[in-house]
Parts: C-alpha cells; structure tokens; sequence
C-alpha cells in the first residue's frame, strides 16, 4: 500500500517512495490456504449382517464414499469380485437413506465383466452441494452378489473382494485412489444320516 499526505502531486508531501521520510508504504504478505481434496471409500457389509453365507445365497455390499463439497468429476467405484462370486446386474442403487440428501450423482453406469469378475459403477461428475459440514460428505451405493454354485465355493472358503474408487479435480487430474475390501465366510450343510 503507497500513500500520499495530500491531494494531487506536490514536492512538498511525503508519498511514500522510501526516500528519507517518505515512508508511507507498507507491506504484507496474504496467508495461503491449501484445500485438501478429499476422497474415501468404505466397504462394507450391511449392520448386522451376516459374514458366513451359502452357496446360492445372495450378499449384499455397501460402499460409502466421502467427497468434499463442490463438483467431483468423473467418479468411478469398480470391485473385483472373487472367483466363485457373481453380480446382480442392475442392482447398484443409491442407498438415499444413508446418503446426504446434498449430494446428488446422475445415473448409475455400470459394467460387469464375469470372466474377470470386475464390476465398474461410473457415477460421472457428482455435486456436494456446500454446508461447510464435514460430517455430511459422504453417500452410499448398495448392490447384490450370488455366491455361486461351483466346485471351489466349500465350507471354509474365504471369499475376499477389494473395491476402489477413482475421480478428478477439477483440473482433470486423477485425485488419490482409496480402496477397501471386504471377506465373506462360506459354510456348507452337515448331514446326518441315520438308518
């Protein structure tokens, strides 16, 4: 900031130019905020879900994500199901009971390849309308599995699958991945055969 004692020009002021007591001028530097673009994800099972199941039956998955508020680009949730495992096709929903109503997402694309067992959500751009809340970043997208009916699902066998999620700044530049996993637990009949 320059300053002058008087209006107009005149040698008779002090206008701040540094020489002898011309020092009306100052200086300040302005504090720099760095925003840390957030981005989580959380797999898990329902609450109080079971974490052993049969072959045949169905299991059900939850990823919660975190953004931060603003517009998140191109969104992409993929899970790598494990061999033995299948998935619903169109089951992938926005669970708007455990999601901020802030939050909106398009539709869900999804992709499932079998023989690779991996499933794409592509979400698109999706906005976290601001609250300045952290407690309220986050929504959560459900879908259903099969545990199939194949000779390596026994009685014993663990089944793990590992989700990730990937988006964009909004310069187009890939934000930090973040990656979860969850195992379920097979179980098989015992018979007992009397005579």
């Amino acid at each position: 900031v320059q300053w002058t004692s008087l209006d107009g020009s005149s040698t008779e002021e002090r206008n701040g130019d540094g020489t002898g007591a011309n020092d009306y001028t100052d200086t300040a530097t302005a504090a720099t905020a760095t925003v840390i673009e957030e981005l989580s994800l959380d797999k898990r099972l329902p609450s109080g879900a079971s974490t052993t199941y049969a072959v045949g039956e169905t299991v059900t998955f939850e990823l919660e994500v975190t953004i931060m508020e603003g517009t998140t680009p191109a969104l992409v949730l993929q899970d790598r199901l494990p061999a033995g495992m299948r998935y619903v096709t169109g089951s992938a929903t926005l669970d708007a009971g455990q999601s901020n109503a802030l939050i909106s997402i398009g539709a869900i694309s999804e992709t499932w390849v079998s023989g690779t067992g991996l499933l794409t959500l592509d979400l698109g751009d999706v906005v976290n309308s601001s609250t300045n809340n952290g407690s309220d970043d986050s929504f959560v997208i459900t879908y259903q599995t099969i545990v199939e009916n194949v000779a390596t699902n026994q009685g014993g066998t663990t089944l793990t699958n590992d989700a990730t999620v990937d988006a964009e700044d909004v310069n187009d530049a890939a934000l930090p991945q973040d990656q979860d996993q969850v195992s379920i637990s097979l179980v098989e009949p015992e018979l007992d055969i009397q005579k």
